[in-house]
């Protein structure tokens, strides 16, 4: 039997397993689209799939820690973690200038992807 792989249902894109995107587990780099875990759509596992998969899972990687969703808390930011009191709830609540242009930055590297 064939081993098969989560694929987007929008165009086939082999799906990046990340956390990057609040509330999803699975990402697609070619439209952008974010699926959860129990996502179902899948196609036969091929060289050319993987080789794509393998691909995107690069770009994901090198752009994970600049995308800010809305979720989640850095542990050595003093603004997420003060030393008494709960703190701001979210991280993207306070991002610095640097975490802001590197944030457009991806969203711009992703969407000329996106268009590829």
């Amino acid at each position: 039997m064939k081993k098969e792989m989560a694929v987007c249902p929008d165009d086939g894109f082999p799906l990046v397993g990340t956390f990057m995107v609040m509330g999803a587990e699975y990402y697609c780099l070619k439209c952008r689209g974010a699926y959860g875990m129990l996502y179902e759509d899948h196609a036969k596992e091929t060289p050319a799939r993987l080789k794509k998969k393998e691909e995107a899972e690069k770009v994901v990687r090198f752009l994970s820690g600049s995308i800010n969703t809305g979720g989640g808390k850095l542990q050595n930011c003093k603004k997420c973690f003060p030393d008494k009191g709960e703190g701001e709830r979210y991280h993207v609540s306070h991002l610095t200038d640097e975490e802001k242009t590197a944030e457009e930055a991806a969203e711009l590297i992703l969407k000329m992807l996106a268009t590829a």
